[in-house]
C-alpha cells in the first residue's frame, strides 16, 4: 500500500499531506527483500552476480523503458523546446540510474518548478538502483571475512543516519537525494533479513505479539501519511515513524489477523503486484496535465489521471513485465540492455538538441510571444553588456551561476558611483538600471536573501559602502516576501534589520532607494509564451489580489524607513505591471519573466528606465 500513499499525495496531497513517505516504506521492503534473497543465496553457497543483476535488469527495465520512452514522444509533441530539452537530460538521468544526483545537482534558487518535472519521481529508482548496486559485493565481503553481518549493518546503517541528521541542518536537498544519507532506510530491512533468517522459530497463531507489532506499524506509517511533516527538515529525525513502522510491520508476518485481512487481502495483493509500474506511470501522467493546462488539475481530472494510471499498470504488467521476468535465455537481457541505451541516447540527442528539430513534426501547442526563459542566457547578456567587477573584494565575494561570476559594473576604469544591493532579484533589476543611469558607473552586489545588517553576507558590505565616498546611491532590491520568512534574525524584524543597514549608508550622506518588488505569479512564463489547448488562450495575468497579498507583507516597513529617513525615497515599479484588477507578465508583446519571479532582460529594461528615471 506504500505506492498508493505516493500517488495519493501527487493526486491529492491536501488529503494525503505526506504521503510521499510511502517511498520511506518502500526503501525498507525492498532492502529487506533483496536482503533476504542474497543472504540466503550465500548461506547457501550458490550466490551469483550474474543472475542477481540479470533478475535486477528483468525486473526493472521493462516497465521504466515503456514509461521512458512514452514521455520523450509526449515531450516532442507538447512540451515547448526548453522544457523538451530538460526532459531529454532526465531521460539520460534515469536510463544510468542516476536521477537522484542529477536533481541534486539542479535544486536552488533558479531551478524551475519540481512539479513540472515529468521524471522527477526517478529520484527513488536511482537511490534503489545505487543501493542494489553494493549489497551485494558488501554482503559478500562480510561473508568472506567472516564478520557479524548484523554488527556491520549496524554501524553502517547508523553512520547512514548520523549523516541525515548532520545534513538536515546543512543541505536539504542533499539529504533528501543522497544515497549515503537514505542508505539506512534499506538497512533496516536488511537488519530484519538478517535477523529473521538466524531466528526461525514459528510464532503461534494464537499469539498477540505480531497482531500488536503490525497495529503499531501501521499506525506509525499511518501517522506520518496524513500528519503533515516538514519537507525541509526531511528525512531527519521525523523518518522514523514511517521506517520503524515499516520494520515492524514485515516482522508480524502474514499470519495475524490484521495482515492476513488488511495486506494480504485481493485487493491488496493485485495493488502490490502492479505497483512498480503504478509508481512509474503517476507521476509523469499529473506533470504533464500540470503543464499542458498551465495549473494544478481538477480533482476530477487528477482522479481520473490516478485511473488511468492504474490501467496502463495492469496493461504493462501482464503484456510485457511478466513475460519478459518470466523469460530465462539471454536475449531479452541484451534487447533490454540495448534498449535503454537507445533510450539514453535519444535523451541525449533531445537534450543537446534544445528541444527543436529540422524535421516537421507535429506540435500540440502555438507560440505566440518570443521569450528567453534560460537564467544562463540572462548571465551571459550581462558579461556581453558590462565588465567584470574592478573592486576585488566584491569579485571574490561574488556568488556563481555556472561558472559565471554575478559581480558587474556599466563602466570600466572609473570609480563605482551608484550600486544595486540585494539577492537575485536586485540583479535582475541591474541591467536595466545600469543602462538608464547614464550619468553614473553602476555595480550591484547580491548575496542570500535580504540585505540586511542582521545578514552576515552583506553586514560587512555595508561598512565598505558607508566607506567609500565616490558612491553617491544604493539601490536596494530584495525578493522581501521571503525576506521576512528566512533572512530577519529571530526576535527581530524586517524594518529594523533594514533600518539600520539604511541608517549606516545615508549617514554618510549617500541617497538610498528602497524598490519595491515586482509582482511574483503562480506560473511560469511559458505559459504566457503557448497557447497549449485548443481554443485555450495563453496565461499572461494574475489576480492583483495575489500581489497585493505578497505587497502587504513588507510595504508597510519601508514606508516606515521612508517616514523617518530623508535620505530615503521608495520607489513601487508595481504600476508597471498591474492595472485595477490584475498583473501582467507581458507589455506590449513582450514577455518581462524568465520565471515566475525573475525578470527576464527586456524586463529588466523596461523597469530598470522607470526606477532610473525616478534617481536624482
Amino acid at each position: 500500500m506504500a505506492v498508493l500513499s505516493v500517488v495519493g499525495f501527487h493526486a491529492f496531497p491536501s488529503i494525503f499531506k505526506s504521503g510521499f513517505v510511502g517511498v520511506d516504506v518502500f526503501f525498507v521492503i525492498s532492502g529487506f527483500l533483496i536482503s533476504k534473497i542474497i543472504l540466503e543465496k550465500l548461506e547457501c553457497g550458490n550466490f551469483s552476480f550474474l543472475d542477481f543483476y540479470s533478475r535486477r535488469v528483468r525486473r526493472i527495465f521493462p516497465s521504466l523503458l515503456v514509461v521512458l520512452a512514452t514521455c520523450s514522444i509526449f515531450g516532442w509533441l507538447a512540451l515547448t523546446p526548453e522544457e523538451n530539452a530538460l526532459l531529454g537530460k532526465h531521460v539520460v538521468a534515469a536510463a544510468f540510474f542516476a536521477s537522484n544526483l542529477l536533481l541534486w545537482s539542479e535544486s536552488g534558487y533558479f531551478d524551475v518548478s519540481s512539479e513540472t518535472k515529468p521524471l522527477l519521481h526517478l529520484w527513488s529508482l536511482g537511490v534503489e538502483e545505487q543501493f542494489y548496486a553494493l549489497v551485494p559485493v558488501v554482503f559478500l565481503i562480510i561473508y568472506r571475512k567472516c564478520i557479524s553481518i548484523t554488527l556491520m549493518l549496524s554501524v553502517l546503517a547508523i553512520a547512514s543516519f548520523g549523516i541525515n541528521i548532520v545534513l538536515t541542518n546543512v543541505s536539504s536537498a542533499a539529504n533528501f537525494y543522497s544515497p549515503i544519507s537514505r542508505m539506512f532506510e534499506f538497512l533496516a530491512g536488511s537488519l530484519l533479513a538478517a535477523y529473521m533468517l538466524r531466528n526461525k522459530q514459528e510464532v503461534s497463531d494464537t499469539s498477540y505479539a505480531p497482531i500488536y507489532s503490525a497495529l503499531v506499524g501501521i499506525v506509525l506509517i499511518g501517522a506520518a501519511v496524513f500528519g503533515g511533516i516538514d519537507t525541509l527538515q526531511f528525512p531527519g529525525y521525523v523518518v522514523l515513524a514511517p521506517v520503524v513502522g515499516a520494520v515492524l510491520l514485515i516482522h508480524s508476518g502474514s499470519r495475524n489477523a490484521i495482515s492476513r485481512y488488511l495486506l494480504a487481502n485481493r485487493i491488496a495483493v493485485f495493488i502490490g503486484l502492479i505497483s512498480y509500474p503504478l509508481y512509474l506511470w503517476h507521476w509523469p501522467l499529473l506533470a504533464f496535465a500540470r503543464v499542458v493546462y498551465g495549473d494544478n488539475p481538477s480533482g476530477v481530472i487528477r482522479l481520473a489521471l490516478a485511473g488511468f494510471a492504474v490501467v496502463l499498470s495492469v496493461l504493462v504488467y501482464i503484456y510485457i513485465e511478466k513475460p519478459i521476468r518470466a523469460s530465462k535465455g539471454r536475449k531479452h537481457l541484451f534487447i533490454l540492455l540495448l534498449a535503454m541505451v537507445a533510450v539514453a541516447v535519444f535523451g541525449f540527442g533531445t537534450h543537446i538538441g534544445k528541444g527543436e528539430t529540422s524535421y516537421p513534426i507535429l506540435r500540440l501547442y502555438t507560440k505566440i510571444l518570443d521569450g528567453d526563459f534560460d537564467n544562463k542566457a540572462f548571465f551571459e547578456k550581462m558579461g556581453v553588456h558590462f565588465y567584470p567587477c574592478e573592486n576585488i573584494t566584491f569579485l571574490a565575494r561574488a556568488p556563481k551561476y555556472e561558472g559565471t561570476t554575478r559581480c558587474y559594473q556599466s563602466k570600466i576604469g572609473e570609480p563605482v558611483t551608484a550600486i544595486v544591493v540585494g539577492d537575485s532579484h536586485a540583479e535582475s533589476i541591474y541591467p536595466g538600471v545600469a543602462s538608464n543611469l547614464t550619468d553614473h558607473n553602476v555595480s550591484y552586489y547580491v548575496s542570500g536573501y535580504a540585505p540586511i545588517l542582521g545578514n552576515s553576507g552583506f553586514a560587512p558590505f555595508f561598512q565598505e559602502i558607508q566607506a567609500d565616498r565616490n558612491i553617491k546611491v544604493v539601490v536596494f532590491a530584495a525578493y522581501w516576501v521571503t525576506a521576512t520568512t528566512y533572512a530577519v534574525p529571530e526576535g527581530s524584524s524586517l524594518e529594523s534589520e533594514l533600518g539600520k543597514a539604511v541608517e549606516l549608508i545615508t549617514r554618510s550622506g549617500k541617497n538610498v532607494y528602497l524598490i519595491v518588488d515586482n509582482p511574483s505569479f503562480s506560473f511560469p512564463p511559458e505559459q504566457c509564451q503557448y497557447s497549449r489547448l485548443p481554443g485555450r488562450p495563453p496565461k499572461c495575468t494574475e489576480d492583483k489580489s495575489y500581489f497585493d497579498g505578497q505587497k502587504d507583507i513588507y510595504i508597510r516597513s519601508l514606508k516606515n524607513i521612508e517616514e523617518h529617513n530623508e535620505k530615503v525615497k521608495v520607489i513601487d515599479v508595481s504600476n508597471l505591471f498591474c492595472n485595477d484588477r490584475e498583473c501582467a507578465m507581458v507589455d506590449s508583446g513582450r514577455l518581462l519573466y524568465r520565471d515566475s519571479n525573475h525578470l527576464s532582460y527586456s524586463g529588466s529594461q523596461y523597469v530598470g528606465s522607470w526606477i532610473a528615471s525616478q534617481i536624482h
